[in-house]
C-alpha cells in the first residue's frame, strides 16, 4: 500500500472522513430528532457537509497546482487546506447557531427552512461547484 500513500490520496482520505462523519450524522439524526441531541446533530450534519464542499475545492485546486501549474511542491498548501476546510464551515455553522436556526425538521434535525438553507448550504455549494468547474 505504500504506492497509495501519495499526497493527493491523502487529501481524498480527508474528504472521505468528512463524508463518513456527515453520513453518520444523518444516521444518528434519524433516531435523535425528538431528543436533546437534535440541535447538536443538526450542527454536526451542516458542518460536515460544508467541510465536504470545501475539501472538494481543495482537491480540485491541488490538482490544478500539480497538473496545470506543474507545481510539484503542492504539499506546502496542506496547512491552508486544513484551515479552509475546517474553518470556513465553522464560521457558517457558528453564525447560524448564534441565530438559533437549527431544529427538528419533521423526522430529522437540520436548519430551519428558507433563507438559512439557501445562504448557508446551497449558496456555498453552488460557489464551490462553480469554482471546481472552472479550476478542473
Amino acid at each position: 500500500f505504500s504506492n497509495l500513500r501519495t499526497y493527493p490520496i491523502k487529501l481524498i482520505v480527508y474528504l472521505c472522513i468528512t463524508i463518513m462523519f456527515s453520513n453518520l450524522g444523518f444516521l444518528i439524526s434519524g433516531v435523535a430528532y425528538d431528543s436533546i441531541f437534535c440541535i447538536p446533530m443538526a450542527l454536526w450534519i451542516h458542518y460536515f457537509f460544508l467541510c465536504d464542499f470545501v475539501w472538494t475545492f481543495c482537491i480540485a485546486f491541488n490538482f490544478y497546482q500539480m497538473i496545470v501549474r506543474r507545481n510539484r511542491n503542492a504539499e506546502e498548501w496542506e496547512a491552508r487546506y486544513h484551515i479552509a476546510s475546517w474553518g470556513i464551515p465553522a464560521v457558517f455553522v457558528l453564525f447560524l447557531a448564534g441565530f438559533q436556526q437549527y431544529g427538528n425538521r419533521g423526522g430529522f434535525c437540520y436548519m430551519e427552512a428558507g433563507l438559512p438553507v439557501f445562504v448557508a448550504f446551497f449558496l456555498p455549494g453552488l460557489v464551490v461547484v462553480s469554482a471546481n468547474s472552472v479550476i478542473f
